[in-house]
């Protein structure tokens, strides 16, 4: 019996094939299905800037609140790609989160972060958000950097014996 060489995700290159093509900026996008980014979709509502996190995503990023969870078609992915528009990151309705970025360490990196926003926002319970200002001047704060770099740059070190692998 022949043995399968190699696996395609489908439902993947639905996804991301249309958004990198609309996004020449970007080299990655990062979409998996988590614990708190599911739950969080699962609401279709946007981040708010509850937290110094959660500003890096204020008015940098989408909601793709359709119903079509189970991504079916390029048409579909060209509808996401669409809604994420220029932003960061997009909120998948039902589904999870994306991100997209110049770089892998910076898509890996924001979502990781999104991740976390994500978990805020579930367990808090009535909090009280930052005002626009205030959340606009954190976010250009720490994104300046290319924040989604750092968090990657922290993950390789807390996890890889050897970061340089992963850097090449």
């Amino acid at each position: 019996m022949p043995r399968a060489t190699g696996f395609v995700n489908v439902a993947g290159y639905y996804i991301h094939q249309p958004i990198l093509e609309a996004r020449p900026d970007l080299v990655s996008a990062v979409h998996v299905h988590t614990g708190w980014g599911t739950a969080f979709s699962a609401e279709a509502r946007p981040i708010e800037p509850i937290t110094q996190e959660s500003c890096i995503f204020f008015e940098d990023h989408a909601l793709w609140d359709d119903e079509e969870v189970q991504v079916q078609s390029v048409v579909a992915g060209r509808r996401i790609a669409a809604a994420l528009g220029q932003n960061r990151a997009i909120i998948l309705r039902n589904h999870g989160l994306l991100t997209g970025g110049d770089s892998v360490a910076e898509a890996v990196g924001s979502f990781v972060h999104m991740e976390r926003v994500a978990e805020v926002h579930m367990k808090a319970k009535n909090p009280k958000p930052i005002s626009a200002e205030a959340a606009r001047f954190a976010k250009e704060d720490l994104v300046k950097f290319g924040i989604g770099r750092v968090a990657f740059a922290s993950l390789l070190t807390r996890h890889i014996p050897d970061p340089e692998i992963v850097n090449g």
